[in-house]
């Protein structure tokens, strides 16, 4: 997905998570923090059996909240 007025960073918490931006792969362990610029297609996934966690923030916020509670219930719903 691409958020095209916003800057993503993400932290991994706990676990490990990998991510794909622009089109390269990267594995981000605990304390790693990833900076996606905005309009640059990305995904991130969880990569760990064990679970993740991690942080991610929206630079501009923006209305970043809408963004997610359509993503859950597109998620949930499968």
């Amino acid at each position: 997905h691409i958020h095209t007025h916003q800057e993503e960073r993400l932290e991994v918490v706990e676990g490990t998570v990998r991510c794909r931006v622009a089109g390269k792969e990267y594995v981000l362990e605990r304390g790693r923090v990833m900076v996606i610029p905005a309009g640059t297609p990305h995904a991130v996934w969880n990569d760990d059996q064990r679970g993740s966690r991690s942080i991610s923030e929206y630079r501009p916020a923006m209305n970043a909240q809408a963004m997610f509670r359509g993503y859950i219930v597109e998620r949930s719903s499968r």
